[in-house]
Order: C-alpha cells, then sequence, then structure tokens
C-alpha cells in the first residue's frame, strides 16, 4: 500500500493538483489522488518516459478540458513511477524532485 498512500498524500506534501502510482510496465495506474486524470494504457503516454526523474510541462490540451500542467516524475523500482501535477504550475522546484525521488525509493524498498 505504501503506493496508494504516496499518491493520497503526495498533493498535501508537495502542494501539487494530484499525484498518481503507475506500473510502467503494464501501463495501469495503481493508485491516484482524488483530482487526478483518468488515464490507463496508452493514455499514460502523455507523460514520457517514466524511469528517470524529471520535470515537465504539459501545454493546455494534454487532456481534453485540461490546462496547462507541471509534471514531476519519479521512478520508483519495479517498473514503476510516481506522477504529481500542478493545474497552472508552478513549477517544481530541484529540491522537490529530491524528495520525490526520495519517497519514490522508500515506496520501491517497502514491497
Amino acid at each position: 500500500r505504501a503506493g496508494e498512500i504516496l499518491a493520497d498524500e503526495a498533493p498535501i506534501v508537495f502542494h501539487s493538483t494530484w499525484a498518481m502510482f503507475v506500473d510502467a510496465e503494464a501501463k495501469r495506474v495503481l493508485g491516484s489522488s482524488t483530482l487526478a486524470p483518468d488515464l490507463d494504457g496508452p493514455g499514460l503516454e502523455v507523460f514520457g518516459p517514466l524511469n528517470s526523474l524529471y520535470a515537465a510541462e504539459l501545454s493546455s490540451g494534454w487532456l481534453d478540458g485540461w490546462g496547462d500542467t507541471i509534471i514531476a516524475v519519479a521512478p520508483v523500482p519495479g517498473h514503476r513511477a510516481a506522477i504529481l501535477g500542478r493545474l497552472g504550475g508552478p513549477s517544481f522546484l530541484p529540491a522537490e524532485l529530491v524528495r520525490l525521488q526520495h519517497l519514490a525509493g522508500l515506496v520501491g524498498s517497502s514491497t
């Protein structure tokens, strides 16, 4: 349940709009926060590679009805990933990415 807990609590910890915990290999959402987009399968490809730590901007319309979104992606051992999203920004700071990577590592070591 560590990945589900991360997805539930990350919006509070990182002041993001939503969070997801996904199986990158199976392209399946394993857990998500309340305001996360409803994506699965090929729809997850919009986030780009899920095997490295990075932040990126998704332009308005990346998903029908969604505006500009800043995302942060952190790989989790076992072909999984944590994805955070902020509608309209601000950008994720390098220190936030380091914290996200640390938490993703803890999730990976708990399973």
